[in-house]
């Protein structure tokens, strides 16, 4: 769906539920003229709608701490931090005592162009106080991530899509009030304050635009996202956005400031951990014109770091548009004295390993875990220990080792995995990865937690993982960019399954087979539109992107070393959207589908996934056990919308507890070919064909319960003579904005 027909559908939807909140109200005919007049304008006025320009800009970073004094100032901490409060002060934005964190800078060059499509930001320069250059932070210091266009229907902040007062669509969602007409810069301007239209609870902005009177053009804007807001984590967001008239006549940006608080409560008055961000971008005159810097015609990325990134003061100096204040310039030198204290190796190397699952030692560069995997307990091995490690950056940033060994105190078996990782390039990845692994493994998981056994879902699993079987697999896979939208993987496996009492590869004269082999090469190829991503050092994450992301995989090979008779084919697509929906809040799509050609054994066939565990699994059926459907050819999805508190926050005191209503609704259709049903094994007496009747299943859900907590009711719709399991309940966490 194009994205302006999404806003057109998104609005007729928010009219009809806004309409209780419309009646009796009329439109100053004077007001709704200049409303109306500015939306016409945006085409002429909007930077994103110039044919070509680029700039140069400056943007400064500054994130503090508030109601930190318990910390700094215990007996524990008073020794070796008390000297920070050489440097506390109290905000501007909030009247709240703070200590400063984190300062950032950045120098870069922002291009823009209609045809070809650029819409790119190059950084040419950029320190953060106490990180190295290869700190991910980096990528996201720019003005490209975090971008406040109100002449957009929507202003993407994270993951929040807030409607703009400027836009047609904004008289759905605010009341507009016209409180002055004065003289700014010489020009007349129109001072105009909005509201939030009552009973929408979706997050919207308060505050006024001041729009020029006779170009119509948006001069300047604050707004503050509304009280009424149902979101998280954010206390207070403040935008100042200006804009300026060229010598030309032509409007362009001018200065932006954001402030953020981000805290654990929303009370006017908190005594919790309290972090602020302020983040100030300042424009140069642009360059109209077609783009020629080969920077930002070579690059993909909609972010690109330049080769040279360390300068010394006196270069920041003179590339400074806005100067450091004496508290901003301070900020270097008291996080270089922190981070040799004692208390934040502590406190850094504790948030790190939960954050990436191992405990690391720098001066060794070598983390051990993944922590929550060391002790785990299932049916199937009875208590299971595990030891891990992992190298990291410090040893070497072109490689990176990895692996585990595990016991099973009840199979008496050990298991374990080896794995090495070669990064040739990060800029657009080029990567191969070789890795053995022998380990029990459950065929048809979900992803997440689930996919691995683990502390949690060993306290929350209802049958324990007693359908697993002993894999051993030995794999190369090269990961290939082409550019950030198109990404390709080539992979290389060799598989051994074992046959076990509860997953037993019984042949049909009811004798066993010890095992089986594969021997497959698989190609896979990623689609994306505009999708932000982030670069680690050997990790390339997908951070988001508002399009369908589509993935098509193809895999061929053989089994049982008989490259002669038993060949198989499986071409496979997978379709991945996750949409804001406005008012409507934001919704989740997966589907995926493929086949099988050629006469394969069950363990290879598509296993539908199940879940036995209590915990929510977004992309498995939540009433469907392990092995209960298995398809050569198939179709399945996975819908969840999260309305946002749409209906919850109009009900008096339980609006007070922001809880969000959500609906999943999921499916599946498949079937086994008899030459797969008589095939070299007997299927396990659980597992049946879906058939022509597709599997379904809908549930409904809260989240938001204490910002991190959701609990769904799922019922299964149909085949629900198959089993009694036709109820289930998941409770899950959800860490959303």
């Amino acid at each position: 769906m194009r994205a302006s027909t999404r806003h057109i559908v998104l609005t007729l939807l928010a009219v009809v539920l806004s309409a209780s909140a419309l009646r009796g109200q009329e439109t100053d005919a004077f007001l709704d003229n200049i409303l109306i007049s500015t939306d016409r304008a945006r085409v002429m006025h909007d930077p994103e709608k110039a044919r070509a320009w680029s700039a140069s800009l400056y943007s400064k970073v500054e994130m503090d701490a508030t109601h930190m004094d318990w910390l700094v100032n215990s007996c524990m901490f008073r020794k070796s931090l008390g000297f920070i409060n050489e440097y506390k002060d109290t905000s501007a934005f909030s009247g709240e005592p703070f200590l400063p964190v984190m300062i950032s800078e950045t120098r870069s060059d922002f291009y823009h162009s209609l045809e070809p499509v650029i819409d790119r930001e190059v950084i040419r320069a950029n320190r953060i106080s106490g990180a190295d250059a290869d700190n991910v932070m980096s990528q996201f210091s720019g003005d490209g991530v975090l971008k406040a266009n109100f002449y957009r229907p929507f202003i993407q902040l994270f993951d929040l899509d807030i409607p703009s007062p400027a836009a047609a669509e904004g008289q759905v969602f605010y009341s507009f009030f016209l409180r002055d007409s004065t003289e700014v810069n010489g020009r007349n301007t129109y001072r105009i304050h909005f509201l939030p239209k009552k009973d929408i609870s979706a997050p919207l902005f308060e505050g006024q635009i001041w729009i020029d009177a006779e170009d119509f053009a948006i001069t300047y804007v604050h707004a503050r996202l509304a009280e009424s807001s149902n979101v998280n984590w954010i206390r207070y967001l403040v935008l100042d956005i200006q804009n300026r008239k060229l010598p030309d006549g032509t409007w362009f940006y001018d200065k932006e400031d954001l402030y953020l608080s981000f805290s654990p409560t929303h009370g006017k008055v908190i005594k919790t951990v309290n972090v602020i961000g302020h983040r100030q971008v300042v424009f140069d005159t642009p360059v109209f014109g077609p783009i020629t810097d080969p920077d930002a015609l070579a690059s993909k990325n909609a972010i690109e770091m330049s080769a040279k990134q360390d300068h010394d003061d006196a270069w920041w100096e003179d590339a400074r548009t806005l100067p450091l204040t004496t508290h901003e310039a301070g900020i270097y030198e008291m996080v270089d004295r922190v981070q040799a204290s004692t208390p934040y190796k502590v406190v850094y190397s504790l948030a790190d390993m939960f954050s990436t699952g191992y405990l690391q030692n720098r001066d060794w560069g070598i983390g051990f875990g993944p922590w929550a995997r060391t002790i785990t307990f299932n049916d199937t091995e009875g208590l299971r220990t595990q030891l891990g490690f992992r190298t990291t950056k410090e040893m070497s940033t072109f490689f990176r080792l990895s692996g585990y060994a595990a016991y099973g105190w009840k199979d008496h078996e050990f298991k374990g995995r080896g794995t090495a990782e070669f990064m040739f390039r990060r800029d657009i990845t080029r990567k191969l990865k070789i890795q053995y692994k022998r380990d029990f493994q459950q065929l048809g998981q979900g992803t997440g937690l689930l996919k691995e056994n683990n502390i949690f879902n060993s306290l929350l699993a209802k049958s324990s993982y007693n359908k697993q079987s002993m894999v051993q697999s030995i794999f190369a896979e090269y990961q290939h960019e082409f550019t950030p939208s198109f990404n390709s993987t080539i992979m290389l496996e060799n598989r051994k399954m074992w046959s076990n009492p509860e997953v037993p590869l019984l042949k049909w004269d009811n004798t066993l087979d010890p095992w089986f082999t594969t021997n497959q090469i698989n190609l896979k190829a990623r689609f994306s539109k505009d999708e932000t991503v982030s670069r680690g050092v050997f990790v390339k994450s997908y951070v988001y992107t508002r399009y369908p992301v589509l993935t098509i995989s193809l895999t061929g090979g053989e089994w049982g070393g008989d490259w002669t008779n038993n060949l198989f084919l499986k071409p496979e697509f997978m379709v991945d959207w996750s949409f804001p929906a406005g008012p409507m809040g934001s919704g989740m799509l997966h589907m995926d589908g493929g086949l099988i050609v050629g006469d394969v054994p069950y363990p290879i066939l598509k296993v539908h996934e199940g879940n036995e565990t209590m915990f929510h699994n977004r992309l498995s059926f939540a009433c469907m056990d392990y092995y209960e459907y298995a398809s050569d050819r198939w179709l399945s999805f996975f819908f969840e919308h999260n309305f946002n508190g749409l209906l919850l926050g109009r009900i008096p005191l339980i609006k007070q507890l922001k809880l969000r209503e959500m609906v999943t609704f999921r499916g599946a259709w498949g079937d086994i070919s008899m030459n797969n049903q008589n095939g070299p094994y007997q299927l396990l007496p659980v597992t049946g064909s879906i058939g022509m009747v597709p599997y379904l299943e809908a549930g409904v859900g809260i989240s938001n319960i204490f910002k991190v907590v959701r609990v769904d009711w799922f019922w299964r719709l149909t085949h629900r003579e198959d089993q009694t399991r036709n109820f289930a309940f998941n409770i899950g966490i959800d860490l959303n904005f």
